[in-house]
């Protein structure tokens, strides 16, 4: 399972992960399918308050071509 990320301003990150029940919980939408990687906004550092998706990828190759485009760590 991957997870990378890199901090946007004091509230935001932008994020690449796997959807969780919990990021489901306070997604923006709802993909119809959840597997593989997401890229996202995330509102809240230390306590997620809700994000927003921007991508789905679905292979791990993928996923690391993303990471290495928006230079996340």
């Amino acid at each position: 399972m991957f997870y990378f990320s890199k901090q946007l301003g004091d509230d935001r990150l932008l994020c690449l992960a796997p959807l969780t029940n919990r990021l489901q919980a306070v997604a923006d939408v709802q993909p119809d399918n959840c597997s593989g990687y997401f890229l996202f906004e995330q509102f809240g550092i230390e306590l997620c308050k809700q994000i927003r998706i921007l991508a789905q990828v679905h292979t791990d190759d993928a996923a690391m071509e993303l990471k290495e485009m928006m230079q996340l760590s």
